[in-house]
């Protein structure tokens, strides 16, 4: 985001409370409480039109980027449109989408966690949200494939280990 407001510090108190509120247990921020908190900490209007204006287009690219995979700058992109639009149920919805994407592919916990806390989100927001619901419950199985998986795994490794171990110590003897 590269508004400038009037006063350089605003826009930097401003994007550090939204993720104080967004990350806490803070009251959910909708557009009328974002722009109140923008006034708060010295945003005008025009510097703050021009942040919501910066975040609709990194919505948009990390759509974009979504459709086609690109999962890393997805999430990049709606990340930086989802500080300033948190109250945006779709773009949250991709994020998560674009996080468990990213982690069924590379088995990251915390893509699958931070997947996870959008789809909650989501649910939140509208119980009904039937996409959600489908994706966590994925998500869930998924983890819970993945730690039955290695649980037979860890102990087959700690033996081959063990074997490697013996086999070389064997080849130094001779």
């Amino acid at each position: 985001m590269s508004s400038s407001p009037s006063n350089p510090d605003a826009l930097e108190k401003f994007l550090e409370k939204i993720l104080e509120q967004r990350d806490g247990e803070a009251p959910e921020l909708d557009s009328e409480s974002l722009r109140a908190l923008a006034v708060k900490y010295g945003l005008d209007d025009d510097a703050y039109e021009k942040l919501v204006q910066e975040a609709g287009e990194h919505r948009e690219r990390g759509f974009l980027f979504f459709e086609h995979g690109n999962w890393d700058d997805a999430i990049a992109e709606l990340n930086q449109a989802y500080v300033v639009l948190p109250h945006d149920s779709e773009l949250g919805f991709v994020l998560g989408k674009a996080y468990a994407s990213e982690y069924r592919e590379g088995k990251v916990d915390s893509n699958r966690a931070q997947a996870e806390k959008l789809f909650r989100l989501c649910i939140t927001r509208d119980a009904t949200h039937v996409e959600a619901i489908r994706e966590l419950t994925d998500l869930e199985k998924l983890a819970d494939e993945n730690a039955s998986l290695t649980s037979w795994l860890k102990p087959v490794l700690i033996v081959l280990a063990g074997y490697l171990r013996w086999g070389s110590s064997l080849g130094e003897i001779q």
